[in-house]
């Protein structure tokens, strides 16, 4: 919280800022103040003060606009910037000018601020009387422009306040929060009686009270000269006048005696705050004689809430909360208040209709219910569309693994309110994701295509995502930035600089995918990487894994479980095209020529050796001297993996009822997945669960799938066949499940019931949200 004031003090906007302050901690929030070095302590604030550092010329801050509060402004604007450096803020809560500081540095550190208005900055500058000149005027309305139209949200003080803001930006989102203050600790310590005899009043006497400062817009001037008027009717009068300096006091004195007047005018200098409510017992009636402003005082409310009756001028400082049901309004003239405060010392009826008017308001306005409302609305605009960066060394977008998976998990979050820049490789297909703004890096035809796992290639590669997320992260502010695979890598480099909150979105154990891609064998490399990913793992503010084996070993390193999620990879996007007729599936895989009297065994997925297609082809030649009549359908490879697999098709004599295709849209691979007898997944080794386990099980089809690491996370007995990576052990599970049907069906039909009570889209979004809720 900026407070360009002598803060505390009892005066205007310190007092506004130290109540705001006090309702934000109350409503959860951990609240920094930084202010001028000048100031007392403030009572009762559970917040830790920082004053600002610097050459200080003077101890005592005038109110309104000053060219000393200028060089104050200065030393706040280092002091502030010297703040965000040593720490990382959610946002800045910017009183009065102090909004032009945090747009500025707010804007070097990426911290959005409030703008919390009291009054209009070019207003203020001719109404205190700062300068008439016109380039300085133009000079603070642009001030102001810029700091409405910066501002993550406006909290205006007043309805007149919030047309001010919309003047400049009429879109701007603004919460409207009078200064309405709870009585403060010891209020009652004071009563009525004390005040009176400490000035020596007596019970019967008439008292017009008025509290607050006693600079010149207060117009206690008109109300000196309005006090010959109240005498006449009024001998006994008394006004005490609380809040002034002695310079003030002196010079109100001299024109009260000029009005022959001084006896019944009594001046006090300020009191602390928690004396307040005693003085305002004590009355009879409250004034506020101010005439110019826009932002009422802070007084006002308290004055409504003391029970007695208020006289205030009918100008706009006062009518934009005030009207004559609540307070005895009066033109601003000397004539008209003095007859103001008469009626309101003589007339019992008008009397009680006011303080009822004032009660009423309260409970309307300035209810509990109605302050949280608001404070929640300041905290929704605050917080709005986090805006996230998902980074993926991945192309994107592809049908098959890790590129599915960011598929899926950008989705969700952006669905759930997350506005979100994905970067990712230029390859792929043409996906838009509502929310989400693809962020390509260029395709470079002289390089290739992005491989699949951890090569030379893909390391040089990865060097220009690691450019392209430094030139994000420098020209957004991103409060999240959702790490997939080794990007965390660069990324957890770049959290302390850009301080951002990291998820590691953990596909794979690094050092193990090394191995299995036989990268390296070097053991100085995979302890390298593992001592990376740990620190990695230790230091994101939220770590997912995707399988138990993952979850353990996340754990191990020392992740909190309160900060780690098991968000299993899903298909559920997909699965409305399990359901295909069979009418349409012929209808879309014609051109395969597929043999739908024949039963299918169907493979849909890349042709990559860890697949293990070269064991399901041998596996399947020993099938196929057993059931004739069953074909091998394989899709996905490519050309020259297509061709490779024909050739060993070819010599082991079964190419008649084997066919081999390369990749088919996402429609068709569904639909023959409706089609097929039995899905099968061959693969020999992993590093984590692939994306088609999970279609499979949702497909209600009957499943075999080799007894590895990355398919038995998933999958047991009870739901598919398990059989070993061997072409024996694979030929055999194939055989029960085509040969055995009530097994199958029943093991299908368990298989979906896993789905649906695990890896479900309703399920997902659970695990999504939560997640969120871990970084906000």
């Amino acid at each position: 919280m900026i407070i360009p004031q002598v803060f505390y003090s009892t005066r205007g906007t310190p007092i506004s800022a130290y109540h705001r302050c006090r309702e934000l901690i109350a409503h959860g929030h951990e609240v920094d103040i930084l202010t001028y070095k000048p100031g007392a302590d403030a009572p009762d604030l559970k917040a830790r003060i920082y004053r600002s550092h610097g050459p200080h010329f003077a101890k005592l801050i005038k109110s309104g606009p000053s060219r000393l509060k200028i060089w104050f402004d200065f030393l706040l604007l280092i002091n502030l910037f010297y703040r965000l450096t040593v720490r990382r803020y959610d946002a800045l809560y910017a009183h009065e000018e102090g909004a032009f500081l945090a747009r500025i540095v707010g804007g070097i550190f990426r911290t959005p601020y409030v703008y919390d208005m009291h009054s209009s900055l070019p207003r203020q500058i001719r109404e205190w009387g700062f300068s008439k000149k016109q380039w300085v005027v133009s000079l603070f309305s642009w001030v102001e422009r810029v700091s409405v139209r910066g501002a993550r949200v406006v909290v205006a003080i007043s309805p007149a306040v919030e047309q001010v803001a919309r003047a400049v930006k009429p879109d701007v989102p603004v919460v409207v929060i009078v200064n309405h203050y709870d009585p403060p600790p010891g209020s009652d310590a004071l009563t009525a009686e004390a005040v009176r005899e400490r000035h020596g009043i007596a019970p019967t006497t008439p008292l017009a009270v008025y509290t607050g400062s006693f600079v010149a817009l207060q117009a206690l001037d008109m109300l000196i000269e309005a006090a010959p008027l109240v005498r006449q009717r009024q001998p006994d009068i008394k006004f005490l006048l609380v809040g002034g300096t002695r310079e003030e006091i002196d010079s109100l004195t001299a024109l009260a005696a000029a009005h022959g007047v001084q006896d019944c005018f009594i001046f006090e200098e300020m009191r602390p705050q928690r004396e307040m409510a005693g003085y305002m017992k004590a009355a009879d009636v409250l004034l506020s004689p101010r005439i110019v402003g826009i932002n009422p005082p802070g007084k006002l409310l308290s004055y409504l809430a003391s029970g007695k009756p208020v006289v205030a001028t009918d100008t706009l400082v006062h009518n934009q909360l005030l009207d004559s049901s609540t307070a005895i309004l009066t033109a601003a003239t000397p004539k008209d208040f003095a007859a103001g405060v008469i009626v309101a010392l003589t007339d019992p009826a008008r009397v009680a209709q006011v303080v009822a008017g004032a009660g009423k308001f309260l409970v309307n306005y300035c209810s509990v219910e109605a302050r949280q409302k608001a404070y929640q609305a300041l905290a929704q605009q605050l917080r709005g569309k986090r805006r996230m960066l998902v980074v993926a060394p991945q192309p994107f977008y592809t049908p098959r693994g890790t590129p599915l998976s960011v598929y899926y998990r950008t989705l969700v979050m952006a669905e759930q309110g997350r506005s979100i820049d994905l970067l990712a490789y230029g390859e792929g297909e043409d996906v838009r994701i509502n929310g989400v703004r693809l962020v390509r890096i260029p395709r470079m035809a002289w390089v290739g295509p992005v491989p699949v796992g951890p090569s030379w290639k893909k390391l040089f590669l990865d060097l220009f995502v690691f450019w392209w997320t430094v030139g994000l992260l420098i020209r957004h502010r991103y409060e999240v930035v959702h790490a997939h695979e080794e990007s965390v890598f660069w990324c957890r480099m770049l959290k302390p600089i850009f301080r951002f909150r990291l998820i590691y979105d953990m596909h794979s154990s690094l050092p193990q995918q090394l191995s299995n891609f036989q990268f390296t064998n070097s053991r100085l490399v995979t302890a390298i990487f593992r001592k990376l990913e740990d620190t990695c793992l230790r230091n994101a503010d939220a770590v997912i894994t995707i399988c138990p084996d993952l979850r353990d070993y996340a754990l191990r390193t020392g992740v909190p479980s309160a900060k780690h999620l098991l968000i299993e990879n899903s298909i559920f996007e997909d699965v409305r095209l399990l359901k295909a007729s069979g009418a349409d599936a012929s209808q879309s895989v014609a051109t395969l020529n597929v043999d739908l009297s024949r039963p299918i065994v169907l493979y849909a997925g890349t042709f990559e050796h860890y697949q293990g297609i070269d064991i399901l082809v041998q596996a399947f030649a020993r099938v196929h001297a057993a059931r004739p009549d069953v074909q091998l359908l394989l899709v996905g490879g490519t050309a020259q993996q297509t061709a490779t697999t024909l050739a060993s098709v070819q010599g082991l004599g079964i190419g008649g009822a084997v066919l081999v295709t390369g990749r088919v849209s996402k429609s068709a691979a569904m639909q023959l997945t409706g089609l097929a007898q039995v899905l099968v997944s061959p693969r020999v080794q992993g590093t984590n669960t692939p994306l088609k386990i999970y279609e499979q099980l949702a497909s209600g089809k009957p499943l075999v799938a080799t007894r590895i690491w990355s398919h038995t996370q998933v999958l047991d007995d009870e739901v598919c066949f398990l059989a070993d990576p061997t072409p024996e052990s694979l030929a055999e599970g194939l055989l029960h499940a085509l040969n055995d049907g009530d097994v199958a069906r029943q093991k299908a039909v368990r298989a979906r019931e896993l789905y649906d009570r695990e890896y479900a889209r309703p399920v997902y979004e659970r695990k999504i949200q939560r997640l969120l809720e871990i970084v906000s």
